[in-house]
């Protein structure tokens, strides 16, 4: 990845906490926990997702720089979904870890050094993959970087959608 591209993948991760908090700021319990688009998780779902999610990276990338192509485990992100921390409201608690996270990630990611960005871990396959034969994924820090600035922006989008769809269902 070049330096400008990574630039811009840093800058997508450190502002990723004030547009999510900008986006929900105004929901109420019932529109944070409503399941507007099925099959979809809620608005709190897809803010303690990223905080899961993100926290889990943040892990990985720091096991990458300290140890030689580590073999990282998965979570079932589905099954963290259905937990009930991870339900419904309140979401004030992920917003502010989300807030912190990113902070010291984005102080990590500039921190690092051109050639520690090529550095690789290895991934277990999620349950759903390993059951349609997928394998451990070998993964560089620059994609892990591209990875989870697209993820977040991917989850700011499922929230305008599910946010939407709600407001499209109360006019009816």
């Amino acid at each position: 990845m070049q330096e400008q591209e990574r630039g811009d993948c840093i800058e997508r991760i450190r502002i990723l906490p004030s547009q999510l908090r900008a986006l929900v700021a105004d929901l109420d319990e019932a529109q944070l926990s409503a399941h507007a688009i099925p099959g979809e998780w809620n608005v709190a779902q897809n803010v303690h997702h990223l905080a899961d999610s993100h926290m889990y990276a943040f892990l990985q990338v720091r096991s990458g720089l300290t140890a030689d192509n580590p073999l990282i485990g998965n979570y079932e992100q589905d099954r963290f979904a259905a937990l009930a921390d991870s339900c419904g409201p309140p979401v004030a608690d992920s917003l502010d870890l989300l807030e912190a996270l990113h902070a010291r990630w984005v102080a990590l990611w500039r921190s690092m050094a051109d050639s520690q960005f090529a550095r690789t871990t290895r991934l277990m396959p999620d349950e759903k993959s390993a059951a349609a034969g997928g394998q451990v994924r070998t993964r560089t820090l620059d994609e892990i970087l591209a990875s989870y600035a697209q993820h977040g922006e991917d989850h700011l989008d499922q929230i305008r959608r599910t946010i939407q769809a709600g407001q499209a269902a109360a006019e009816t």
